[in-house]
């Protein structure tokens, strides 16, 4: 808002207020009511004030506890008794109609009954209740018994809870319902212990059987033994008793049968709510407890229930295998927690590492490393702290404690392996300073060696966890087993450890290509026995991880790039511009092609001169390494170099083989002579037109003989050549 708005909004206010201090006080005077709630008439008899203004009209005070409807009037109850003003949430509770109406003291504790009562039916909608001013009864419907609560509107025009209400409440407070069920014989597990007794008590006052949760107490010390209904009565007190004195929490309360005994409220000065063990073997509340309930209950009846909770009710008195729902909540709330906070240090740690990389990369790969390895401690810490809220017996308990044991040395292992690769990083740059080789072969040699040390001392401590033994004792009783195993199973060992190696040093990993001894294919699978490979024929070939760790292993699939090397041949009579011409063309074809890299550029040369033909050396390189895109790229460059080459007349060279046949009669040798009646053939070359046949000796069969006879060498271009004599 601008100055000028603030001083005009000041100025008019100045000059209201002006106005309002030279006005007589009288103008602004209330009128007053007679009893018969008609305005009286002022003194000056209806004149107006000398400054001519009338008095406002008179404003009725605004009733905050409103009762014009019957929603109305629950709402103001609930609101006051809800803030611990049971005086003024009496208001709501027609209590003249009564016989003998309460004193003041009697209507508080009683609109703090109907509260509690009103408060513990949780499936009460008030907005369901009738808002209609008029009218002058309103039921309302109970999921235990009809018409319990009612409305009706006085004489006045406001709603209020009648009488038969509150005398209808009285009475089922004071009558509860006697033992819905017999317990059983199965009940007397449920007293085993001061944790069993507390839940046994608690769950059945849930419920409202309070008869049932009186099995859970001593009534011996009574002046009279009471009744069901009283006993009932007894374990309703006791129940609002420990609502308003503290909330319970299971895991302090001890689940062993031979402890001492239990004292509520936990850590509290005074503790008057005892559990301990009876000579029959069950856990209850003793006689003295029992004895002293009336009195707890005077004392505490009127203040709040503590261990409020935005959870559901449901959440506090459904058990499942003796937790209350909201420990399971919890449960799997920290897990996702730890899971959602272990992802979010990763991001950042992964973004500092980023930033650091070219700078600082030791820190950087520290930052990284630990980033990677913190997701399981995280997420430990979640599960850790989740399970300590938990209600476990001791065999459970025990359990876990050691499950959550090993899960936290492999998660310390994990942080420490991960933080190799720091150290890693460290030595390399260490070494890359040194003129020395020695420091680049011990680099990963200390790098497997710190590794194998953590992956042992975690096993170590893992089974001092399982077994409870110190670590000298298992690594001692290791040395003695590793040999009898040793001796007993050599092979199977031979292949574990052939297992451990592979994983160890990972020359290939599942789905990798592979080359093994002639076996190529993919890696389908690595076992702790046997790795199998599936060939490219389709075929599966195992083998032992024993041996396989001692072949020479070629790994196709790790491969950066593929290299192409050919040798394009030229004849012979090619002239030597044609021959750099050819040496362009492929260059040309080859310069920055499909999938090169720049480290990897294509070379060419006219690198020899064969018995046969002109050679001109071609190597290239193909990323990634995509056999099939490289393939059609090799047909795209072949079937560019043919066409180039035949445009500049530049013919491909191949090895040729001439044959010589003589002294078959069937297929006759015609030898012409140079220069004797010679024709061309049309292609340069010429060809004798006359021939002599040679001689052939047959022998006794009539097959010709080429035993030891020369024969003539006939060229198969069809050149001349001088007749050779037989």
């Amino acid at each position: 808002m601008s100055g000028q708005n603030w001083n005009r909004r000041i100025a008019v206010f100045a000059l209201a207020a002006g106005v309002m201090l030279c006005l007589p006080i009288r103008t602004f005077a209330q009128p007053t009511k007679s009893a018969g709630s008609q305005t009286e008439v002022p003194k000056d008899n209806g004149a107006k004030p000398a400054n001519g203004t009338e008095p406002p009209p008179a404003v009725p005070p605004k009733d905050v506890f409103d009762r014009t409807s019957a929603r109305a009037a629950m709402k103001s109850f609930l609101a006051a008794a809800k803030a611990g003003d049971h005086k003024k949430a009496a208001r709501a509770i027609d209590f003249d109609s009564m016989e003998e109406p309460p004193d003041d003291e009697e209507r508080d504790h009683l609109a703090f009954k109907l509260f509690d009562f009103i408060d513990s039916r949780k499936t009460l909608n008030v907005e369901l209740i009738s808002d209609n001013p008029e009218g002058e009864f309103v039921l309302l419907p109970s999921s235990d018994s009809e018409g319990l609560i009612e409305f009706v509107r006085g004489s006045d025009g406001k709603w209020r809870f009648t009488a038969d209400t509150i005398e209808a409440l009285e009475q089922r407070i004071d009558k509860p319902e006697p033992l819905k069920k017999d317990p059983g014989p199965e009940f007397a597990n449920s007293l085993s212990n001061a944790r069993a007794t507390m839940q046994t008590f608690l769950t059945a006052a849930n419920d409202e059987d309070y008869a049932l949760a009186s099995r859970t107490m001593n009534f011996s010390l009574l002046a009279t033994a009471p009744d069901e209904i009283e006993q009932a009565e007894f374990a309703r007190k006791l129940k609002a008793i420990i609502d308003r004195m503290q909330w319970v929490d299971y895991a302090q309360i001890s689940d062993k049968a031979k402890a001492g005994p239990f004292l509520f409220p936990v850590d509290a000065e005074s503790q008057p709510i005892i559990i301990d063990e009876e000579t029959d073997g069950n856990w209850r509340f003793t006689r003295e407890t029992v004895a002293r309930i009336d009195d707890l209950h005077e004392e505490w009846k009127d203040k709040p229930k503590v261990g409020g909770s935005w959870l559901p009710s449901w959440t506090h008195t459904l058990l499942v295998a003796g937790n209350e729902v909201w420990r399971i909540i919890l449960l799997f709330g920290a897990i996702l927690g730890s899971l959602v906070v272990s992802r979010l240090v990763r991001r950042t740690m992964q973004h500092s590492s980023d930033r650091l990389e070219k700078r600082r990369p030791i820190v950087a790969s520290f930052i990284n490393s630990l980033g990677k390895s913190l997701v399981s401690l995280v997420l430990w810490l979640g599960v850790w702290v989740s399970f300590h809220w938990l209600v476990l017996d001791n065999v459970v308990e025990g359990i876990v404690d050691a499950v959550l044991g090993v899960l936290f040395v492999l998660a310390v292992a994990h942080v420490l392996y991960r933080l190799v690769d720091a150290v890693d990083v460290w030595i390399h740059n260490f070494a890359s300073k040194t003129e020395t080789k020695l420091d680049d072969m011990l680099a990963p040699l200390v790098r497997r060696s710190l590794r194998t040390t953590i992956v042992i001392l975690a096993l170590v401590q893992i089974a001092s966890i399982l077994s409870d033994e110190p670590p000298t004792s298992i690594i001692a009783g290791l040395g003695v087993a590793s040999i009898a195993i040793g001796l007993a199973a050599q092979d199977t060992i031979k292949n574990i450890f052939g297992s451990v190696m592979l994983l160890t040093d990972r020359p290939f990993e599942v789905g990798d290509r592979v080359v093994v001894d002639g076996h190529d294919g993919p890696v389908e699978s690595i076992g702790f026995r046997s790795t199998r490979i599936r060939t490219l024929e389709g075929h599966v070939v195992t083998v032992p991880n024993g041996e396989l760790a001692n072949k020479t292993i070629q790994n196709i699939g790790k491969r950066q790039r593929i290299r192409r090397t050919m040798d394009v041949t030229i004849t012979y009579d090619t002239a030597a511009d044609k021959i750099e011409r050819a040496v362009e063309i492929i260059k040309d074809i080859l310069e920055n092609h499909e999938g090169m890299h720049a480290d990897f550029p294509p070379r060419v040369f006219f690198n020899d001169m064969t018995d046969t033909s002109l050679n001109i050396f071609v190597v290239y390189w193909y990323h990634p390494p995509d056999y099939w895109a490289f393939a059609a790229f090799n047909e795209r460059v072949n079937l560019d170099i043919f066409r180039r080459f035949a445009v500049e007349e530049i013919e491909f060279a191949f090895p040729t083989q001439t044959l010589f046949l003589a002294g078959d009669p069937n297929r006759p040798l015609n030898i012409g002579t140079a220069g004797n009646g010679s024709s061309s053939n049309g292609a340069g070359d010429t060809t004798t037109s006359s021939f002599e046949r040679l001689p052939v000796s047959a022998d006794s069969d009539g097959r010709g003989d080429h035993g030891n006879e020369s024969s003539p060498a006939v060229e198969s271009d069809g050149t001349d050549i001088d007749a050779i004599d037989a």
